[in-house]
């Protein structure tokens, strides 16, 4: 069975074209973070930031819309806290996410908490967003997770 992949490649395409471009945004706006703090440099630095954070939400081609987005995420300890935060905006997903550590040294007491927020944050790194060509809200199935249990 002939499987069509004009579909993926248009979208292959359209992809890596649009982080090739949210890269250079971001590329422009690290080297003016870096010059002279004058008004008129802070004020390029300052648009060069509002065209990294525009250009970072045309990943999505058109003609698809966000089906499904991850769950948000708070996780809390004595070493401090990751949350992730998700928003559907028209035809884009808009991701809010914070790790922050409390202090630079850590006992090796506190070696689980730090391990816990890392992987709640490469957990979240890694979840899937589906998308659809029609606005119908799509209502992901039940998936029962062993977390590994059942693998030895």
């Amino acid at each position: 069975m002939q499987v069509d992949m004009s579909d993926l490649d248009q979208l292959q395409s359209a992809y890596k074209a649009a982080v090739g471009e949210w890269i250079a945004a971001i590329k422009q706006e690290e080297e003016l973070a870096s010059v002279n703090h004058s008004v008129a440099d802070v004020d390029k630095w300052e648009a060069a930031h509002f065209k990294e954070d525009d250009v970072r939400g045309k990943a999505l081609p058109s003609n698809l819309k966000i089906a499904t987005a991850p769950k948000d995420v708070d996780v809390q300890n004595e070493v401090g806290f990751y949350t992730a935060r998700y928003e559907k905006e028209d035809d884009r997903l808009v991701v809010h996410r914070r790790l922050v550590l409390k202090a630079r040294e850590l006992k090796a007491a506190d070696y689980m908490d730090l391990e816990r927020l890392i992987y709640a944050a490469q957990n979240d790194f890694t979840a899937i967003v589906t998308t659809s060509t029609t606005q119908t809200e799509a209502q992901p199935a039940h998936v029962d997770v062993d977390m590994g249990k059942s693998h030895s």
